[in-house]
């Protein structure tokens, strides 16, 4: 009697209103009805589309090789032209059930029976992209440029899309942890720039983040190299390998900042993620003082609070090895890393770091006055201090017992700014976590314990007197 009730309620219902009302059923998980309905859809001699939802139905059931049988016979309904309701139907599937790979097959057998469909070409790539193949996406992404090339295809626009997805799948595979191996991921790297230059370079950012990205892509595939070299028994070969990913890297970062300067326009709307791009790739390029004044003049010339931008400027002006890469993080644009900052060097004596703590603090300064009511400047005058202390403290060069900056100065400006900070922010929450790092740095110290107890009574006085922010006498 319910199949008697359905099969009457699909009298007279078009082929598209049946679909429908199999896509409602499922929609609100009655999977049962959907499987009624699609039953008496087919009885009607509806098409393999209705077949594949009844596949789906049963896939929601629990009978998954149904509905794979039914899905294989379904794909034979497959030809030109399309049918984009029996592709969508199949990828529904396949994707329920966790089938990346077949989602790739039912798109690539739809893109063979019409193979000028620029659409189903699409969606072809997309499922590649979805298996992270990175190797089958670059030929199929070649397959579409052939087919659609600028000479043959009315927008050329399309054509130049699919060059650039070529490219990127190119450079997936040379990254580190790409399919392509320490010897091929360098010659890669050369093909894709060579495309790049015939295809006339970056018109626009997001090509240009392509463009930087494959300039960067010279120095990791350099060093994966050399990385493999050194396991070589021969030592010669090994140092050899390691000296040219040095070259390499440093070339990069040299194209990086021709990009930069050539594609200057493509850059405004982007600020300070070009600057941090100039800045490290000044520093990869072994102009540690170029890039440093690039930091100081992005940090000058911000107009907002930016602890991010003074973390790395003390980076660079100040580098020591327990602040090494806190700044962290990357570039939005083109997935630039921040480098390390460089060690200290053994000839790094105490006038140059006191010259270039000056420097920092002035520097600081400017900041201050621009923004008074801003904590990060505060924190960098603390962080001065902090990787004063922290250079202090090393072995000094050469075994001759002297460690450049004075250890007891440094650690007596240190305390100095910390107590400065509580007076200032000690009824704030942020105040601890602010200061929490470079207590951690006093753990040991014979006066923590001492500079402990002098915090918590400005914390008690500023409770007592319930101010709000303001400095104690």
């Amino acid at each position: 009697a319910v199949r008697s009730s359905v099969d009457g309620a699909l009298v007279g219902m078009s082929e598209d209103r049946r679909l429908q009302a199999v896509y409602d059923a499922l929609d609100v998980a009655s999977y049962k009805q959907a499987i009624k309905l699609c039953d008496a859809a087919l009885k009607k001699g509806d098409g393999q589309t209705i077949m594949a939802l009844k596949a789906m139905a049963l896939l929601r059931t629990g009978k998954l090789s149904e509905g794979r049988e039914l899905c294989l016979e379904a794909r034979r309904g497959i030809s030109a032209p399309i049918d984009d309701a029996l592709v969508h139907a199949l990828t529904l599937f396949y994707r329920a059930a966790g089938d990346l790979p077949s989602v790739l097959e039912v798109n690539d057998e739809a893109f063979k029976c019409e193979p000028n469909n620029v659409v189903a070409g699409t969606q072809l790539f997309y499922a590649a992209v979805r298996l992270f193949d990175y190797r089958r996406q670059q030929a199929i992404a070649m397959r579409l440029q052939r087919q659609f090339s600028a000479e043959t295809h009315k927008r050329p626009g399309e054509a130049r899309q699919f060059a650039m997805w070529t490219l990127t799948s190119m450079l997936l595979q040379a990254r580190p942890g790409g399919s392509a191996g320490a010897e091929l991921a360098p010659k890669l790297v050369q093909l894709a720039t060579m495309m790049l230059q015939k295809a006339g370079g970056p018109r626009d950012v997001a090509e240009l983040r392509l463009a930087i990205a494959i300039a960067e892509a010279h120095g990791e595939a350099a060093r994966t190299l050399a990385q493999a070299r050194a396991l070589e028994p021969d030592e010669a070969v090994a140092a050899a390998a390691a000296a040219a990913a040095t070259e390499v890297e440093t070339e990069g970062a040299r194209r990086v900042l021709a990009l930069l300067r050539e594609h200057a326009g493509l850059l405004g709307t982007l600020g300070p993620e070009s600057s941090e791009l100039e800045a490290a790739n000044t520093a990869r390029a072994g102009d540690a003082a170029g890039a440093l004044a690039v930091r100081e003049r992005v940090l000058l010339g911000g107009a907002e609070e930016n602890w991010l931008a003074i973390s790395r400027y003390l980076d660079a002006a100040l580098p020591a090895p327990a602040f090494a890469g806190r700044a962290g993080g990357k570039a939005a644009l083109g997935g630039c890393r921040s480098p390390e900052p460089p060690a200290p060097t053994a000839a790094c004596d105490a006038q140059g770091v006191a010259d270039a703590a000056a420097h920092a603090r002035s520097v600081l300064e400017q900041v201050l006055a621009k923004q008074p009511h801003a904590r990060a400047p505060l924190l960098g005058r603390i962080d001065v201090c902090a990787r004063l202390l922290a250079l202090a403290s090393q072995e000094s060069p050469a075994g001759t017992g002297e460690s450049p900056g004075g250890a007891d100065a440094a650690l007596a400006e240190l305390e100095e700014e910390l107590l400065a900070y509580f007076k200032k922010y000690a009824d704030r929450p942020c105040c601890f976590e602010d200061t929490r790092p470079y207590f951690a740095l006093l753990v040991g110290r014979e006066s923590a314990e001492a500079l402990c107890a002098r915090a918590d009574a400005i914390c008690a006085q500023t409770e007592a007197a319930g101010e709000k922010g303001g400095e104690i006498a």
